[in-house]
């Protein structure tokens, strides 16, 4: 995977272990309760390494791995680490940081253009491509998001560029596009995704029967496991009811 991929998400765990390391307020007015005992670190050189964060989800079968509707264990700020947006957006000094995209650019006044990166695959070995991405948004589509107030259509260029063809100038919609979407596999969400776009092509809206059966359908899809773009998946036979581990993909 491009090496630059992986020392953003190494970042996006700095920031998430910084976050959670921060101890917690005494709300009580007493004294604080004793904080639990660290465990003992692991000897240097077993290649061992471990972090603890903490997020709420509810175990299956109410929670599921289908990460669009709701009970998706998508593990908010945490799931950059498995299903990473384009980019991020560095607010102490307005720039862009790069994750699954490489670059952007404005073509004209109502097309966006994405470089992606290279190289990449997703945790059950399909390459990382711009199908991937045009298949996201279609998926966003079907579900009405706010996006699609201001996008026409989205478009692969090529293997690895992709425009966003707006429906009209719009200063919103970097951030919108970039870092309010999350990516998604096309070997998941694909068919789904093709789907869509049918109707799209069929004339139909979400106003239509065929589209509320379509998204019914949709939100009814339960995938046995994430396919991840990032370093880090969670294994199903690890859920419990306190508990989840996420393995390294090797």
């Amino acid at each position: 995977m491009n090496r630059r991929f992986w020392l953003v998400i190494a970042l996006i765990a700095a920031l998430a272990i910084s976050a959670c390391g921060a101890p917690a307020a005494d709300m009580g007015g007493g004294e604080a309760a004793p904080a639990a005992a660290e465990e003992e670190a692991a000897p240097a050189g077993t290649g061992v390494a471990e972090f603890h964060p903490a997020w709420p989800y509810a175990p299956p079968p109410t929670g599921h791995f289908n990460t669009w509707v709701t009970n998706g264990m998508t593990l908010g700020i945490y799931r950059a680490l498995m299903e990473p947006p384009l980019f991020m957006f560095l607010w102490a000094d307005g720039s862009w940081l790069p994750v699954a995209g490489e670059a952007w650019e404005w073509v004209d006044d109502v097309t966006l253009r994405v470089n992606l990166i290279q190289g990449a695959s997703w945790s059950d070995g399909s390459a990382f491509t711009s199908q991937d991405v045009v298949d996201t948004f279609s998926i966003s589509r079907l579900l009405s998001q706010t996006v699609w107030r201001f996008l026409d259509d989205v478009q692969a260029v090529d293997d690895h560029t992709v425009d966003f063809v707006l429906s009209g100038p719009s200063t919103t919609v970097p951030r919108r596009v970039l870092r309010e979407v999350h990516i998604t596999a096309s070997s998941v969400y694909g068919d789904f995704a093709q789907r869509t776009r049918d109707l799209v092509e069929g004339g139909m809206t979400n106003e239509d029967d065929e589209w509320k059966q379509l998204l019914q359908e949709f939100n009814e899809l339960r995938p046995d496991e994430m396919v991840v773009l990032g370093p880090y998946a969670i294994d199903p036979a690890s859920i419990t009811e306190s508990q989840m581990i996420l393995n390294k993909v090797e």
